[in-house]
């Protein structure tokens, strides 16, 4: 999703009119298989049907139908991976270096401002008192999308990293997570330093779990280099952040449950359920609630940006399409989650299986804190995720038989 901003305020504009050409231009190409009646898949198609039901009784349809379009974009992206997944058989080693090298542009388009200013002034920039965390947004709409994007490629890294036999490919995609973890340390987003810390954290037990398990050297190897990167990206980046509060080991130490240190997002979620309380079965329709949400926020003050979002996209869409959407979304969610915990449990290519379930872990923890639906940058490895799912448990099914 690197497309120019065309002028545009938001550049998620351009995204999701690039994407809807993508992904329509290509779906004469889609073949329906028997793996469609996955249960992910039959709850996501219920999901999209009731976004379509609710065009019926939405309190807006000018601002349901953009919401409902991209929907639909995604789903059909959705069936495309799995088509893709069928046909190409490519293998996931190669899908890793892929992303890998979109993680190397994002990275350094974010860090351009930095690495230009060490540029011209050396180690001037060591002195700097503050730093404009939005210059280093990268290609997305603000720091906190940039910092969960890295975070979602940069797990694809993590399996290069321990599946990699070749010393030299080991150094250069340690070089490449040193950064892309400093990069998310210096954002200081505090889903995405969640996130990343479970990531090292599963990823080192894994190793740990191998090692026991089968004796190899290379994953006490692969553990030390693991510690190593985190290390030196943790003193890299409070090196370079200035010393504001904003360090990273402060937003680590500071997380908590408030509503002062989550941007008002405990406010944001009880408005939700407010709404949800008083409309249980018939919500505002599909992309509406960033309307609705006004009326809980009117008296937060004059200077106060009224939210487009919940914060949570669970919550946003029950408030949109009713308890019966909000739990078909999150049923789908549980059922992904499942079935990657049995693809892991099951396969002898174990490491494969749990990089995917980190990828949605990750996403699963941004869709909890922010609003990943509306950007495309995170849609499309959403997409990713459900049709390498539904592919594989596809897959395991036929050999049970």
């Amino acid at each position: 999703m690197y497309t120019p901003a065309f002028g545009s305020y938001d550049i998620i504009g351009p995204q999701w009119f690039l994407l809807s050409i993508l992904a329509f231009a290509f779906s004469f190409t889609l073949s329906f298989f028997s793996f469609f009646r996955d249960r992910i898949f039959l709850f996501y198609t219920l999901f999209i049907f009731l976004s379509i039901i609710s065009l019926l009784y939405t309190n807006n349809i000018s601002i349901s139908l953009p919401d409902l379009s991209r929907h639909i974009t995604i789903y059909v992206l959705t069936i495309l991976f799995i088509n893709f997944f069928f046909f190409s058989k490519i293998k996931f080693y190669y899908i890793s270096i892929f992303i890998s090298l979109l993680l190397l542009y994002e990275v350094f388009y974010s860090l351009k401002p930095i690495l230009v200013e060490i540029y011209f002034n050396r180690l001037k920039i060591l002195d700097a008192t503050s730093i404009n965390l939005m210059s280093l947004r990268g290609v997305t709409g603000n720091k906190n999308i940039a910092a969960a994007s890295i975070v979602l490629k940069s797990v694809f890294a993590f399996y290069l990293l321990i599946t990699t036999s070749s010393v030299f490919k080991k150094i250069l995609i340690s070089s490449l997570l040193v950064l892309s973890i400093t990069n998310v340390f210096i954002l200081s987003a505090r889903a995405s330093l969640i996130s990343i810390m479970l990531v090292i954290f599963f990823t080192l037990t894994y190793l740990i779990y191998s090692f026991v398990k089968e004796r190899k050297f290379s994953d006490m190897i692969s553990f030390a280099l693991l510690m190593f990167i985190t290390i030196s990206a943790f003193f890299l980046s409070n090196i370079i952040l200035p010393n504001d509060g904003n360090s990273v080991f402060n937003r680590l130490n500071n997380i908590q449950i408030s509503n002062e240190s989550s941007s008002n997002r405990l406010q944001l979620w009880e408005s939700a359920v407010d709404y949800i309380y008083n409309n249980p079965f018939i919500g505002c329709g599909i992309g509406n609630w960033k309307v609705e949400s006004a009326y809980y926020l009117r008296n937060t003050g004059a200077d106060y940006l009224v939210p487009y979002h919940a914060h949570n996209d669970f919550l946003e869409f029950t408030t949109e399409l009713g308890l019966l959407g909000g739990f078909t979304y999150f049923i789908m969610f549980v059922l992904t989650a499942s079935t990657l915990l049995r693809l892991i449990y099951v396969s002898t290519n174990k490491f494969k299986f749990l990089t995917v379930f980190l990828l949605f872990l990750v996403y699963s923890i941004d869709a909890t804190f922010n609003f990943p639906y509306e950007r495309p940058i995170m849609q499309i490895p959403f997409a990713f995720i459900l049709s390498f799912t539904i592919f594989e448990s596809f897959k395991l099914k036929n050999l049970e038989k």
